[in-house]
């Protein structure tokens, strides 16, 4: 009865990691043998432990498939930045990590997460994106919100003002090059769209100045034209703008 509890435990653990049960096997039978087999099930737990602070990847943050890069025809890169692994913080279902290499894959809409097998090699997985809340990539913030096709998406948090934020999503395309290329296909440049996020949780798509009166009435819509610092393109408003833009906005819309 107590060899089937163990090899129960035992397969829940290894699932996690398989060198890791190995040894904690090891540990565990040797340790219990002087003390009796009442405090094996007790010992493997208490030595597996030990050793997967220590040298185990967190199960919730190595949580997907294995990437496999196929952009070797390709001229450019799909990627948020530059083509190289930043080092990042990332929640994952309220955890907060830090220090984490990622890469954000724009076209596919994927984090990209780099870490050291239990043998000590490199892999690179594709995070699950339905466990993550929000992350950081070169100093911006993202958060993880589901769009009107219940897809998840990141936004790039551009200015906040109380409850109500701009947000930003990217893309990109691919766009075929001339056969006499050394490389079939091209990435395109990023591109971007706006959104408003409001207190509500409403998500409003802002392609001009006249989508603001979907949260102005139309006294406040006018006085905001006026202002004169807020004589830009909002295509190519930069975050400063955008958030000065916001702060108007929610001062009117609150008086």
């Amino acid at each position: 009865m107590k060899k089937k509890i163990l090899i129960c435990f035992a397969c829940r653990k290894s699932l996690l990691n398989l060198p890791l049960l190995f040894f904690t096997l090891l540990f565990t039978f040797y340790f219990s043998y002087t003390k009796g087999q009442n405090n094996i099930i007790r010992d493997f737990d208490y030595y597996y432990q030990l050793l997967d602070d220590k040298y185990g990847n967190d199960p919730f943050l190595v949580n997907g498939i294995r990437n496999t890069y196929s952009y070797y025809k390709y001229a450019g890169h799909p990627y948020y930045g530059e083509d190289e692994f930043k080092s990042s913080g990332i929640t994952i279902k309220g955890k907060q990590y830090y220090n984490i290499p990622l890469k954000f894959d724009i076209y596919h809409h994927r984090l990209i997460y780099s870490y050291k097998n239990a043998v000590g090699g490199q892999e690179e997985i594709l995070l699950n994106n339905e466990l993550i809340d929000s992350f950081v990539l070169n100093n911006d913030l993202f958060i993880s919100k589901k769009n009107g096709e219940e897809e998840i998406v990141f936004y790039h948090v551009r200015a906040s003002a109380g409850q109500n934020r701009f947000l930003s999503s990217y893309s990109k395309k691919i766009k075929i090059i001339s056969s006499n290329s050394a490389d079939n296909f091209e990435f395109t440049k990023i591109f971007k769209t706006l959104y408003l996020l409001r207190n509500n949780g409403e998500l409003i798509k802002i392609r001009k100045w006249s989508d603001l009166k979907k949260v102005m009435s139309i006294e406040n819509y006018r006085k905001m034209s006026k202002t004169k610092n807020l004589k830009f393109k909002l295509k190519l408003a930069n975050n400063n703008q955008l958030a000065s833009l916001l702060t108007i906005i929610e001062s009117l819309e609150n008086n």
